[in-house]
């Protein structure tokens, strides 16, 4: 911004903020003659001027006139009395069981049937259990580890001339020979795991299971007894509701005309354009007349006319003030327009909720009986073997795929690599040579990356075994599931849940309800206050907006329109001279348009333009007319 403003002062007329700011001046004059020849020829109505300059916005003056402030007292009123609304550990214990209760009717959408029409998971479990290598796996799993220990061995080592245990160290090294000889049963069992790879995902059939035992768990102890206070409560809001919607209309206009107030300038105006803040602005009128650099500009004389010609809408300021000042408190308290009682307002505006669909919802919903753990169990373990099962599987298949990977192939590749004897099989038993390639093993690390490679390895199956994975997958049947499904009770909380889900939204509505009447409870009885002092200042003003006192208004300005056409012995002196005044204001928009045109090169091109144009013209009388107007 700075440096535009910069560019602008470097390229535009030294005088050019000057003459911008006489501009909006200018505009203000014009209007002020606009307004006042539209409400003495009345082209414009004194109704329409009022309720701009006190900006009211969008809100029409017989709004304000029948501003019904009695229903804003009564809300008043009814927001003081709810504070005092029974609480107490019987209450909140009745509110957390809604709010669970919604709760439990969310999460009950994904438990809606316990049938299960495709068994294909628990054939698939059955045949991992026939077909997984448990041996093999065992195998791949001991030799790994038998690695693991050889490397700790030959760590023990020496690597001093002295002290070998030449065999010991043979076996150590031709042990870890074997690791190639394993590379046909790794990818075998690798790609047995990769076909049983969709056992890793928990299955979509038994989700339904899962989620109704972990609802009945959660149900326990909510009982719908003994909710006659939390009942009376609602009711109570209920009301409040009543009176809250009766006075929708009131209650908004108050919040608009705060809102309008406080942002007079994005108001929509039809016969105070020039007037943006409305009465401030109407004060400056005067001021922008009386302005010395506006008559060095105009002309002395002719200001003096046009002051002279505006004493009829001038002389209604004191009448104009006298209606602000009316509506002072609105402007004063612009904060009200984000408070709790608004916020509160609006949200309940959208609340619609009834006894009926408190006793409704309550004879609906009748929560069953608390569920012996017995009864789900063994479901529950079926559930959590599967659950475990996943994990088991996809350890595993991790595990299968690291063997076969690059990370732990090339960390024994380099290792056996530094193995450098010069003849593996005739290896010189001299104190010479084994030194030398432990000191080499030791130098480059080699032991530890090979060891690190193979940890890393076998921690993928998280602690599980072969025999682990094989009686998990035994576990999982389908019997357990069909015996709980078949219990009556069980079937009663299925038709609980549906219960529930049928009244989702009267539900939905108790618990906004329940929030709603704890905002309400902590209101700040200052915003309560401020707001019935406002509802209480609109009549008050309105007093002062009657046809008959607006009326007076305009026979005002007449009577000093006649007293100065008898002193002047003219119409107005203010329509005279508005013409130089009108191409004033025009000469300097097209400065302010120009002024967005930074470069002096725009502005020469477009002068050359318009020279060049004005040029093509064969009338010479019309070349000079256009060319003092553009200049």
């Amino acid at each position: 911004m700075k440096q535009r403003s910069r560019r602008i002062r470097r390229n535009a007329p030294d005088n050019l903020q000057s003459l911008l700011d006489r501009s909006i001046a200018f505009a203000r004059i014009i209007n002020g003659v606009s307004l006042q020849s539209g409400l003495l020829g009345g082209t414009h109505k004194i109704e329409v001027a009022v309720q701009e300059l006190l900006n009211f916005g969008s809100i029409k003056l017989p709004e304000v006139v029948g501003f019904k402030a009695d229903k804003i007292t009564a809300l008043a009123s009814a927001l003081t009395g709810f504070k005092k609304v029974k609480t107490g550990n019987e209450v909140e214990d009745q509110e957390k069981m809604f709010v669970e209760l919604k709760k439990i009717t969310e999460e009950s959408e994904g438990a809606e049937s316990l049938d299960i029409s495709n068994g294909t998971y628990f054939s698939d479990v059955d045949g991992f259990v026939q077909n997984f290598k448990l041996t093999t796996m065992n195998a791949l799993y001991g030799f790994l580890q038998e690695a693991f220990n050889n490397v700790e061995e030959l760590k023990g080592l020496p690597s001093k001339d002295s002290g070998i245990d030449w065999p010991k160290f043979m076996d150590v090294t031709n042990q870890l020979q074997k690791f190639g000889f394993y590379s046909t049963t790794i990818s075998t069992f690798h790609d047995y795991m990769k076909s049983v790879a969709h056992l890793e995902t928990f299955p979509e059939i038994l989700n339904p299971y899962r989620t109704i035992i972990r609802l009945i768990e959660a149900r326990a102890g909510l009982k719908t007894s003994g909710t006659e206070a939390l009942q009376g409560n609602i009711a109570q809001f209920i009301d409040l509701l009543k009176v809250s919607n009766s006075s929708n209309e009131e209650f908004s206009m108050i919040y608009r005309l705060i809102h309008s107030r406080a942002n007079p300038v994005q108001m929509n105006r039809e016969v105070t354009i020039g007037f943006l803040n409305g009465v401030t602005d109407f004060h400056r009128l005067l001021k922008d007349l009386q302005d010395p650099s506006f008559a060095k500009m105009v002309g002395e004389k002719k200001v003096k006319k046009l002051l002279d010609g505006l004493k009829p809408i001038l002389s209604i300021q004191s009448k104009v003030d006298e209606l602000n000042g009316k509506f002072d408190l609105f402007s004063k308290n612009s904060s009200l327009s984000t408070s709790q009682v608004h916020m509160l307002q609006v949200e309940m505006q959208r609340m619609s909720i009834t006894d009926k669909d408190v006793d409704e919802l309550l004879k609906a919903i009748n929560i069953p009986d608390d569920i012996d753990s017995k009864i789900y169990q063994g479901a529950k373990d079926v559930i959590e073997a599967a659950e475990t099962f996943t994990k088991m599987i996809q350890s595993i298949r991790k595990w299968a795929e690291h063997l076969v990977g690059k990370e732990l192939g090339e960390a024994f590749k380099a290792f056996d690599k530094e193995l450098n004897f010069k003849d593996r099989k005739n290896v010189d038993q001299s104190k010479t040579e084994i030194p030398a390639v432990m000191k080499n093993l030791e130098a480059k690390d080699s032991i530890k990356k090979f060891q690190d490679a193979l940890t890393a390895t076998q921690s993928l199956l998280n602690g599980y075994t072969g025999d682990d994975i094989k009686t998990g997958a035994a576990s999982i049947k389908q019997d357990a599931l069909n015996t709980f499904k078949d219990e009556q009770v069980v079937k009663d909380e299925m038709e609980f849940h549906t219960r529930l889900r049928d009244n989702k939204q009267k539900l939905v509505k108790i618990v906004e309800a329940i929030g709603l009447i704890h905002r309400t409870e902590n209101l700040d009885s200052g915003e309560i206050q401020q707001l019935e002092s406002l509802a209480k200042a609109i009549p008050e003003a309105s007093k002062l907006l009657t046809s008959q006192h607006l009326k007076s208004i305009t026979d005002s300005m007449k009577t000093a329109e006649n007293l100065e056409s008898k002193s002047l012995g003219q119409t107005t002196g203010a329509d005279r001279i508005m013409k130089p005044i009108t191409e004033s204001v025009k000469g300097l928009q097209m400065i302010h348009d120009f002024s967005a045109m930074n470069l002096v090169a725009d502005l020469k091109t477009v002068e050359n333009e318009v020279q060049k144009a004005i040029g093509q013209l064969k009338d010479s009388v019309k070349q000079a007319e256009i060319r003092k107007k553009w200049n």
